[in-house]
């Protein structure tokens, strides 16, 4: 099973078995040519499993992503009461299920790079400045 780390500029994979003890912090090696100028952007960062169970296709994952991305929205939905349902649940129960859904559709992106990664051999990392560099000038992303 692989592990990729994708955080701002970076990746991290864990070569070997996996031993569900790796703590989600990024050792300092990184293989690419970050020369810093984005040390001003907040970042998020998180470390999901390639999924060695499942034998998706490109087209299943990306059906997949779909599927994920809807039932993100039904979640937010729900707590904007927007299915005309009554809310039932506290806010911290649908907030709690917004999150796990948003889990789903990064675990679902992940597993459609790692797809991507094995029957193309490219790197995602090496298309991560490119879409910073569009985030930027498309003003989504201040450069400081």
């Amino acid at each position: 099973m692989g592990v990729v780390y994708i955080g701002g500029i970076g990746k991290y994979r864990y070569g070997g078995k996996y031993d569900g003890k790796y703590d989600g912090k990024y050792d300092g090696k990184y293989d690419g040519k970050y020369d810093g100028k984005y040390d001003g952007i907040k970042k998020k960062t998180i470390t999901l499993p390639e999924l060695n169970g499942l034998s998706p296709t490109l087209e299943s994952t990306a059906l997949k992503i779909a599927e994920e991305n809807g039932e993100l929205c039904r979640a937010i939905g729900k707590l904007r009461g927007l299915n005309g349902e009554e809310v039932g649940l506290s806010k911290e129960e649908v907030y709690k299920e917004i999150i796990m859904e948003l889990i789903d559709v990064a675990q679902t992106s992940f597993t459609m790079m790692f797809i991507l990664e094995r029957e193309l051999g490219i790197d995602i990392n090496d298309y991560i400045e490119e879409h910073i560099k569009k985030l930027t000038n498309k003003g989504y992303i201040k450069i400081s």
